[in-house]
């Protein structure tokens, strides 16, 4: 979980063991229903014209523990320059609650 600030918007990457359609999926209530649509041209990236927030999803390789196998998705989110840093921490730590799947 890394953290960019550069000068016009904060972007946050993360690994997640899901494929693109679930990240879909979970994202009206792991974004709190902001409206957002999947990018014609580039059908990995989802954007929130409204809210000045882009979701680029790129698959990897998948895990797989004996017969356990897990995709693999390396997701980058990207804010513009509306966002500052305490609000996009907010809209992360939501995002992340939502998705933790698993645990102990």
């Amino acid at each position: 979980m890394s953290e960019v600030n550069q000068e016009n918007f904060h972007q946050y990457h993360r690994l997640m063991g899901c494929t693109v359609e679930e990240l879909i999926s979970w994202l009206p209530a792991a974004t709190n229903y902001k409206v957002f649509k999947i990018n014609q041209q580039f059908p990995n990236q989802i954007d929130f014209p409204e809210d000045g927030i882009k979701i680029v999803a790129n698959p990897q390789k998948s895990r797989q523990i004996a017969l356990l196998v897990i995709p693999v998705l390396a997701v980058v989110f990207s804010f513009d320059a509306k966002w500052d840093k305490l609000a996009c921490d907010q809209f992360m730590k939501r995002f992340d609650m939502y998705t933790q799947r698993g645990g102990g």
